[in-house]
């Protein structure tokens, strides 16, 4: 299935921004429960993030 998504998506084959929207798509659902992050809360996390990623 992922390889259908990313086929149709072709931008998506960029890992950056793959990243970004995954980022963007956990603010927003965090946001929709009413649970907001300061700017340096999200550049913390992001880091932390790609810190594991590169584990």
């Amino acid at each position: 299935m992922e390889t259908k998504i990313i086929d149709s998506n072709p931008s998506l084959k960029n890992t950056e921004e793959r990243f970004q929207k995954m980022l963007h798509s956990l603010v927003a659902s965090f946001q929709i429960e009413g649970i907001h992050f300061s700017e340096e809360e999200l550049q913390s996390m992001v880091i932390h993030v790609e810190e594991d990623l590169k584990k």
